[in-house]
């Protein structure tokens, strides 16, 4: 079952993620392309979440996110992703998929 849920990132940001699945093994994150948000990878997060805990980012100033006056260099948003997994207790990535398909594995 899809879940929405929130995280404040250690700069005070409030940064939404939806999540499906409860593997805590394998987990599978989706990191929407700049301007879109993590509602593009619902057919995704479903289609994974018997394999996967699957969690799709919203970034700082989209969708359901906060929008900070600051905040948007890619090293931000980098460390945004550190403070997401943190907060979600991933120590080790199965895969993580952008936009355009890429998935490195770790």
């Amino acid at each position: 079952m899809l879940s929405s849920k929130f995280f404040t990132t250690n700069d005070g940001v409030d940064l939404h993620y939806p999540k499906q699945g409860n593997i805590h093994e394998n987990v599978l994150i989706l990191l929407p392309d700049w301007t879109f948000s993590a509602a593009q990878f619902q057919a995704q997060m479903a289609a994974f979440s018997s394999t996967h805990r699957v969690v799709a980012l919203d970034p700082r100033g989209h969708n359901e996110s906060q929008v900070p006056d600051s905040g948007f260099r890619v090293s931000r948003m980098a460390r945004d992703l550190d403070n997401m997994l943190d907060h979600l207790d991933v120590d080790q990535l199965s895969n993580f998929l952008d936009r355009s398909g890429f998935v490195p594995s770790f």
